[in-house]
């Protein structure tokens, strides 16, 4: 917890921003200390009557007292909203950016080489408070600024600094991106479920629900999550055949190259926009 309040400027309204600035403020952070900017009137709109703090579309005047910046473009935009704010920013100014594929380097460039930065990667469940979030701080960031980063992000999850920037791909890859893996399971299982001549509804739920309670035992538990497995597959059993099934399948393989294939896209992304 940090012990004074900083004045945060989102510059973008999205789902994210929206996540971290509801996150904020259920955890107690006054809505006086956050402004948001984005040109989309709706989005100001709803952020603005849910939780009472300033909204403009200027990004230079939300800067311009902030001592955090929170970067929630798209990366696509990232370069021109940074260098329309490197007019105006102050140098001790921490900048955050949650933009995805935009190294640090690249930042820099934009802002200024003494700017202290954070690149992070937060996820979608953080929409939820159940977010994971990876963050890399350069070296101009003080302890001090650290504390706040990691308030914001706990505030609607789990956060953890990497030693290293390249772990901002390995961490696109192992939460970033990891959701979408866990919904195409769950699809899976819910087209056989049904096909077992379970109704959609019971289908859904009870597959939904045996994940989360897997995950509440993973959480809860002292054991590795590879003797949770065991515990639950009784020899000769029903799990065991199916289990023994996906081996067959080479289900390791699969799902170790399908995340080597989202660590190798973001190394892409990483190199496109640090050129």
């Amino acid at each position: 917890m940090i012990d004074q309040i900083y004045k945060i400027a989102f510059i973008g309204a999205g789902n994210m921003a929206s996540a971290l600035i509801n996150g904020l403020i259920s955890n107690g952070y006054p809505s006086a200390g956050i402004i948001v900017s984005d040109p989309n009137e709706d989005a100001k709109n709803s952020l603005s009557e849910r939780h009472q703090i300033q909204c403009t579309n200027d990004n230079k005047s939300a800067v311009h007292y902030a001592d955090v910046v929170i970067l929630a473009v798209k990366p696509q935009i990232l370069k021109e909203v940074a260098l329309e704010l490197s007019k105006v920013i102050q140098m001790q100014t921490l900048v955050v950016s949650i933009a995805a594929g935009v190294p640090v380097n690249a930042l820099q460039r934009w802002f200024s080489n003494n700017i202290p930065i954070v690149r992070s990667m937060p996820n979608t469940p953080a929409m939820l408070g159940a977010g994971a979030t990876g963050m890399y701080a350069n070296r101009h960031v003080t302890a001090d600024q650290c504390l706040i980063v990691e308030h914001i992000f706990n505030t609607v999850g789990y956060s953890c600094w990497l030693e290293s920037e390249k772990d901002i791909d390995s961490v696109t890859a192992v939460s970033g991106s990891a959701p979408a893996y866990f919904f195409l399971i769950f699809e899976i299982m819910e087209r056989a479920a049904k096909d077992f001549g379970l109704s959609p509804t019971a289908a859904k739920n009870l597959i939904l629900q045996t994940a989360k309670g897997s995950v509440a035992m993973a959480l809860n538990s002292d054991s590795e999550v590879s003797e949770l497995r065991r515990q639950v597959t009784s020899p000769g059993g029903t799990t065991e055949k199916a289990i023994a099934t996906l081996h067959a399948g080479n289900l390791n393989r699969l799902v170790y190259q399908a995340m080597k294939a989202a660590l190798d896209r973001a190394q892409e992304l990483s190199e496109q926009y640090g050129q």
